[in-house]
Order: structure tokens, then sequence, then C-alpha cells
């Protein structure tokens, strides 16, 4: 997935990695490959357009007993108050200025939280330890096995 980024990435100065997490060979969750992987452009995306300041953006995966998370996590400048609002709940989608499908608009993560809302999943946002975005999700594992 995250060699498909490779040459916007290194217009961009950025080179972007793909950590999973190999405690689990392999984990299902039960949603659509299309729609999640629209989810994860749109992420991987931003991180290389947005994170003014950013050399680095790293795709994890990480398993936990009832979820399988994926974060996007940048070394740049940080995400924007005005879209963490967005993302939090606390303001309507146009009461920032931008609007909807300008560049930083955050429409782009309304439709993926719209997607994750449909999958029974959860977008998480927050400061990344190196001062960046750390932006990601979590699917529910699938229980059938």
């Amino acid at each position: 997935m995250v060699a498909k980024f490779a040459v916007r990435a290194a217009e961009h100065g950025v080179t972007v990695t793909f950590e999973p997490d190999l405690s689990s060979a392999e984990e299902i969750v039960e949603a659509d490959v299309m729609l999640i992987e629209r989810v994860l452009d749109n992420l991987i995306g931003n991180a290389i357009r947005h994170a003014k300041g950013a050399s680095a953006v790293v795709v994890e995966t990480r398993v936990a007993a009832d979820w399988v998370e994926v974060f996007v996590a940048d070394d740049g400048c940080g995400l924007p108050a005005h879209v963490a609002e967005r993302l939090d709940g606390r303001s309507n989608a146009g009461s920032h200025g931008a609007g909807a499908g300008n560049p930083g608009s955050g429409l782009g993560l309304r439709v993926v939280a719209r997607i994750l809302e449909l999958h029974r999943g959860v977008l998480v946002a927050a400061r990344g330890s190196s001062g960046g975005t750390r932006i990601g999700f979590r699917l529910r594992r699938y229980a059938g096995r």
C-alpha cells in the first residue's frame, strides 16, 4: 500500500515506510477493502501533503485484544486545531472558513470518519510522539475464526 505513495512522497521530500505489528502473522477484519483503501489513501496523502516540515511518514499496525489498529504518523507540524475540533465533533463542518472541497477543509477526514462509522470502526487522532500528527483507525477483529 505505501509503495504507491513513493513518487508523491519523494516530490515532497518525505519518506513513507510501513511498520507492521509482527506479534501476529495475520489478523482479519470484516471490511470493504476498497473503502478501507480509500481511508488509507486519505490519511497517507494528508500526511504527505499537509505535514509542514515532515521528513517521514510511518504507517503502523497494532493488534489489540478486540481491535486491529492502523496509524499514520508524521514528524511534521502537528494537526491544525480546527481539524482536531472537527474530529472531536466540537464544531460543524463549515464553521472555520475553509469551504468544503478546499484544500485543508477537512472534508476528506469527514469522509474517512463516515467510512469507519459504516464499519463500526473508530477514528483516532493525536499528537505524535515526535510532535507531528498520529491519526488512524481501529476496526474490530473478525470473531469468526
